[in-house]
């Protein structure tokens, strides 16, 4: 990708070959097209196109507020039956359940948000009651699509092999 001052950078969550949607650019949906089409534009082109092209990659269900982002990956278990993290944890009570500062959006409920003052065991303990209640509904245990940075007490077994 070509950021605003023109300079060629790495355009982080873009696999290769990914499909278009979630985690992925919407350069395409706004005219810049493939790289290919694009690698010499001016500053001032990028500049003028990265307002409607980050426009165009928000989507309605995502909420205002600022949140960590996805929290759980969309689960491949036949179980879920197509339906992801976000429609699990609300088919479980899981819209607007709060732990302390910590809770899950209800606009989208596999978003995190801070109400004040949460804090890491807060986020924890939040995740921790979803996925709960989703394992106990559907079976399915759903993976931390968060990173955590530092010591943070993401128990090893939310993760898959």
């Amino acid at each position: 990708m070509v950021d605003a001052g023109g300079a060629e950078r790495r355009a982080t969550g873009i696999a290769p070959g990914s499909p278009t949607g979630a985690r992925t650019c919407a350069l395409g949906r706004c005219g810049a097209g493939p790289r290919s089409s694009w690698q010499e534009a001016l500053a001032g082109q990028v500049r003028a196109t990265l307002p409607t092209c980050a426009a165009g990659a928000r989507r309605p269900s995502r909420p205002e507020s600022r949140t960590f982002g996805s929290t759980f990956k969309n689960p491949e278990d036949p179980r879920a039956e197509g339906r992801t993290a976000g429609q699990l944890l609300d088919l479980a009570g899981c819209r607007g359940l709060r732990v302390g500062g910590a809770g899950f959006s209800a606009k989208h409920a596999n978003f995190v948000e801070n109400h004040g003052e949460a804090t890491t065991a807060d986020v924890v303990a939040l995740m921790s009651e979803g996925r709960r209640r989703v394992k106990e509904r559907f079976g399915i245990d759903l993976e931390p699509e968060v990173q955590a940075l530092g010591p943070v007490p993401i128990p090893a077994d939310w993760r898959s092999p």
